[in-house]
């Protein structure tokens, strides 16, 4: 009997060493993205596991973060808010974010933004639905929910495998009408204002 179970056990590490010289064991880091959805996915995880190096991993190099029309030229304390800000400048506040707030909240529907076609290398998906609460404290945070709009681009990765990236990411939300007590209703860009540091 002891002997069986040694035969049974060697052929078990064996089959786990040969699946692993296989490559069947996932790289660490990022899965690859062959859709628009899971890059949206992955975005969303990236906020709720509180990863900047991951969400950047899902931007280009010229990723664009667009302002809601409402929001361009506001006052936020002493900064004007632009027409649109670059991956570093978008990262910034979203970094904060990801340090300081006592819990991050977000919801992006990917159920029907559709896809592109085989041979396509950019893609836009309007409307799709996204909603953000950002708790500073445990009883105080702001939230907004409605539409945004996201332009993916193709680049290849280091296998040259084609993967779908965020180019640019356009904000239609806006106060949500729907915050408590204490939660202030804002637009998602109105609140990467806030967390911005000059």
């Amino acid at each position: 009997m002891r002997t069986v179970i040694i035969i049974t056990l060697s052929i078990t590490v064996l089959l786990s060493f040969t699946a692993c010289d296989e490559g069947l064991v996932p790289p660490p880091g990022l899965p690859y993205s062959n859709t628009p959805a899971e890059v949206l996915e992955q975005i969303e995880d990236s906020f709720l596991v509180r990863d900047v190096t991951d969400l950047e991993g899902l931007l280009t190099a010229d990723f664009t973060f667009h302002f809601d029309d409402d929001d361009v030229g506001k006052q936020v304390g002493e900064y004007t808010v632009p027409e649109s800000w670059t991956s570093g400048d978008f990262l910034n506040p979203v970094s904060r974010i990801f340090n300081n707030a006592h819990s991050v909240e977000i919801s992006i529907v990917t159920a029907n933004i559709g896809e592109p076609d085989s041979d396509d290398t950019a893609y836009t998906a309007d409307n799709v639905q996204i909603r953000f609460l950002v708790m500073v404290e445990p009883y105080y945070g702001y939230f907004a929910q409605g539409f945004v709009t996201f332009e993916f681009g193709v680049e290849y990765n280091e296998k040259d495998e084609k993967e779908w990236l965020v180019t640019g990411w356009r904000d239609d939300t806006s106060p949500a009408g729907t915050g408590g007590r204490n939660v202030t209703e804002a637009s998602f860009g109105e609140i990467l204002v806030g967390f911005r540091k000059p």
